[in-house]
């Protein structure tokens, strides 16, 4: 493709500094599913936990530990 004749999305959405890349789940190689081939999330205002970041949305602990999420689970950096 000649140079000028596409955007690269990527880049120009971590030039902000606002997104970052999201890294592939565990069992990827498996799963295609689990394949994070692009994928960034909203960094600005990043909660601590997965399950801080749940609390935003209204998902509470409770629905987490139902849907089978541990403490760990909850408990890791959210992305």
């Amino acid at each position: 493709m000649p140079a000028g004749c596409y955007l690269d999305v990527t880049a120009e959405m971590e030039k902000t500094g606002a997104s970052e890349r999201i890294r592939a789940h565990n069992g990827w190689e498996a799963n295609t599913n689990k394949s994070e081939w692009w994928h960034l999330q909203w960094k600005a205002n990043k909660q601590a936990t997965f399950e801080d970041e749940c609390e935003l949305v209204g998902i509470s602990t409770k629905d987490l530990k139902t849907a089978g999420y541990s403490d760990a689970d909850m408990d890791h950096l959210p992305g």
